[in-house]
């Protein structure tokens, strides 16, 4: 008998704005026992043989359920439920082969040809009917794990395989706005991987090039003219008439709305300036001349996945590449010039902040406006620097250059600079560069490996473009970021050099990024990302000592990370035969860090 009281056997409490239950996971043999019935009328509506049948239907058939898993096929149309699209599809393909049977197909045909060719065409038809729709889980949703807060991307496999590998267990949608037709131009990259190349060749050899062409064009551009874009077209058009009258038998709404994922996010932001955690006019969230407000990339939206991850807000995704797609995709947000995602913000003193433009409205910041320009915006910016107290932005660059020598008066004058600003440390330019922050924080926690900072005998060089990738934009543009905020060098346009193993790009005056004190809390973190010849043993990782020496670089202090750390009573060190180097010393956490970093 279970003792779980009526208070706590809420496995979710109502919230707004609202979450939905989620779709559970279930396997391909439950998913596929959902349509049985379909499935038995289909085959027989077929016609073919059973060899027929199981090599070129049933693999399409299974393909095509691995992929969509229980999506529905429209926000609020036809078949909006749980299981919808795939229910779709079959009564698509059924409806099909019942026209394909009602046409006079191949009598141009040669006799000896004719049956193999009718037999192709009608496998054209029915599976054109079923993959007509199917690259709306592509277009028209995004789908986020509940365990995970992962966002599925759909070109890497299907909806099935994902959520196994994921371990989840529910999932949740997302409706994209302006997905209206985009899935028939999304099917010309899912067609080929649902079909199947065998099955496609197949077509080909016995019904030529010009059918399997008919059937592309069907699917992908909506072609209506021809056998199989007629057939298509109307077993899709039966289809959907079959599930809008059976709507009037249905004593409950099915409708998935999705998460409103935009409000959620906005939430956080919030929550994360009213606690304090963002200062308002900092450099992570600030309200601009013009009363919108930059979030600073990849910081902020780095900073948001983790309040929704900490507050278990299911059915949102967490990364901040997804989060900037929500907020782009639902208006909440500005895309930047050329259709770039972010934004540059440069402030009377020089600096260049890059980051997310919310429109007006969308988030409130208290205080003062933070005077600036976006840089690339086509309204003119005149208005933008506020203070009169204060050099332009040129006018600021052109007193850090130097004055070209006067020699109208004969003979060559000395050299003359405007007085240089105090120089900032390493670590001081990284804390106000977004992307560098981002960047060091990864080499910190492990999440990317700390070989990446290469430690030459004239220079400090970050591989690229490894150490510059997944942040949102390209590796070249979080390069130039870091040579715009004076941590690193470029030659001209080129940036990247020649090093040992590949290229990188030359830090400028590399120091320390963090407090040694710092490392405590890294340490862990760090020490789970570890990949490089560790060995776990009885639920402990050991890390050979030399991967500790570029990670250590990162935090102030004298004398090497290791022996600090174990004398803080953080790690213990010693000497394992890893079956190459006998006497490799190696280094664990010691169990009382452990369980206090846990």
């Amino acid at each position: 008998m279970s003792n779980i009281s009526l208070e706590t056997d809420i496995t979710e409490p109502p919230r707004w704005p609202p979450v939905e239950q989620g779709i559970p996971a279930i396997s391909e043999h439950k998913l596929l026992a959902t349509q049985r019935e379909l499935l038995i009328a289909l085959e027989q509506g077929v016609g073919e043989s059973p060899d027929v049948w199981v090599r070129h239907y049933q693999p399409v058939i299974r393909r095509y359920a691995r992929w969509i898993h229980l999506l529905p096929a429209s926000r609020e149309h036809h078949h909006y439920g749980a299981g919808g699209l795939l229910r779709h599809g079959l009564e698509a393909a059924l409806a099909a082969a019942g026209l394909y049977d009602r046409r006079v197909v191949g009598l141009e045909v040669p006799s000896a040809d004719r049956k193999r060719y009718q037999q192709g065409m009608r496998w054209a038809a029915v599976i054109g009917a079923m993959l007509h729709d199917c690259a709306k889980p592509l277009t028209d949703v995004d789908v986020v794990g509940d365990r995970s807060g992962d966002l599925w991307n759909p070109v890497k496999g299907s909806l099935t395989a994902w959520l196994a590998a994921g371990k989840e267990r529910r999932y949740r949608l997302r409706w994209r706005s302006g997905r209206e037709d985009r899935h028939k131009l999304g099917a010309a990259v899912m067609l080929p991987r649902l079909a199947g190349a065998d099955e496609m060749a197949w077509l080909c050899e016995i019904c030529g090039q010009d059918a399997l062409l008919q059937l592309v064009d069907a699917v992908t551009t909506g072609a209506t003219q021809g056998l199989l874009p007629e057939i298509i077209l109307e077993a899709d058009r039966i289809s959907v008439a079959q599930d809008l009258a059976r709507r009037g038998q249905m004593n409950e709404d099915h409708r998935i709305p999705g998460v409103a994922a935009e409000s959620h996010i906005l939430d956080a932001a919030r929550s994360l300036l009213r606690t304090g955690e963002w200062k308002p006019g900092g450099k992570v969230c600030l309200r601009t001349h013009d009363d919108h407000v930059l979030l600073a990339w990849p910081k902020a939206l780095r900073d948001i996945g983790n309040w929704l991850s900490n507050h278990r807000i299911p059915g949102v995704m967490r990364q901040p590449d997804a989060i900037l797609n929500v907020l782009l995709d639902t208006g909440t947000a500005k895309a930047g010039p050329d259709e770039a995602p972010t934004w540059r913000y440069r402030l009377p003193e020089g600096l260049t902040i890059a980051g997310v433009r919310l429109k007006p409205g969308a988030l409130e910041v208290e205080g003062e406006r933070v005077a600036g320009e976006w840089l690339g915006d086509e309204k003119p910016t005149g208005e933008a620097v506020e203070s009169t107290n204060t050099l332009a932005p040129q006018a600021a660059d052109q007193a850090r250059e130097p004055a070209a020598p006067d020699t109208s008066a004969g003979g060559e004058k000395p050299h003359q600079t405007a007085q240089a600003p105090e120089a900032k440390s390493f670590r001081e330019r990284v804390l106000e560069c977004p992307a560098a922050e981002a960047v060091f924080g990864d080499l910190a926690s492990g999440v990317k490996a700390s070989t990446l900072l290469v430690f030459a005998e004239d220079a400090v060089y970050l591989r690229y473009p490894e150490a510059f990738a997944g942040y949102g934009m390209t590796p070249l543009q979080v390069a130039k970021d870091l040579v715009e905020g004076g941590l690193a060098e470029s030659e001209g346009k080129k940036i990247a050099h020649d090093i040992e193993g590949g290229k990188g790009v030359r830090l400028s005056g590399f120091g320390p990024v963090y407090a040694r004190s710092a490392a405590r809390d890294w340490l862990a973190e760090w020490i789970g990302h570890q990949t490089e010849d560790v060995r776990d043993i009885k639920a402990q990782r050991y890390v050979p000592v030399v991967l500790f020496e570029s990670w250590g670089r990162l935090f102030e202090g004298e004398g090497a990370i290791v022996d600090w750390l174990e004398s803080e009573g953080l790690i213990v060190t010693g000497v394992l035969d890893n079956g190459k180097q006998k006497d490799k010393r190696y280094a664990r956490l010691q169990s009382s860090a452990k369980a206090k970093k846990s």
